[in-house]
């Protein structure tokens, strides 16, 4: 798995939610490909936008926006890791060795009324698990070596995650402001998502008019 350096970074699987990414310098965001099965930290370092991470994921068993519990689908969107958990909070040694909680349903997805919850991204040993043929029942999970890797670079309600299905486009840029910002066009809805505002690591949604 090499590095990739370009200026602008950008993942095109067709139209559908359609997010644009302002890093920056030393910043990251992570997007988590439901089509590919994989997941990709992607860095600002000193001004150039680089691939610092890849590796094989599995996604729900089914395809789409997650809109409850139990339907069997990652949700797709902009969300953040709000909390580690450690071995012995995890339902058994199945889930890996931690994991990490992820903020669904968000703002926008409880004005959409999706509902549901307990989406992680966790660990496996089970190599079968993996890859964009394999499922699971909405979590993102990963072999364990990689899940402690990709560990590393989450810093909880600061790193925007974004979930990416089939028709989805995502542009990661070098930001021109010391913010990190996620613009997204989701349908009719616009928004922007926000971190770190005034010192703070308080997540913000944001809808644009």
């Amino acid at each position: 798995m090499g590095i990739l350096i370009f200026t602008v970074l950008s993942f095109n699987l067709c139209f559908g939610f359609s997010a644009n990414v302002e890093l920056s310098k030393g910043s990251r965001t992570i997007v988590a490909s439901k089509k590919d099965g994989t997941i990709k930290v992607i860095e600002n370092k000193k001004g150039k936008i680089k691939v610092t991470y890849d590796a094989t994921a599995s996604y729900g068993a089914l395809s789409g926006k997650k809109e409850q519990q139990g339907d069997l689908k990652t949700p797709t969107g902009v969300y953040f890791g709000t909390s580690f958990m450690g071995p012995d909070e995890l339902p058994d040694e199945t889930y890996g060795p931690m994991a990490v909680t992820l903020n669904y349903p968000n703002p926008l997805d409880i004005k959409s009324q999706r509902s549901g919850g307990g989406i992680w991204i966790h660990g496996t040993d089970e190599s079968t698990r993996l890859g964009p043929k394999t499922s699971t029942r909405g979590c993102i999970i990963l072999q364990n070596p990689d899940l402690l890797k990709l560990i590393r670079f989450i810093r909880l309600k600061e790193v925007p995650i974004l979930i990416i299905g089939d028709n989805d486009k995502v542009s990661v840029v070098p930001s021109k402001t010391d913010g990190t910002y996620v613009t997204v066009l989701d349908g009719s809805l616009k928004y922007k998502v926000s971190t770190g505002l005034e010192k703070s690591k308080d997540i913000v949604y944001e809808e644009i008019k």
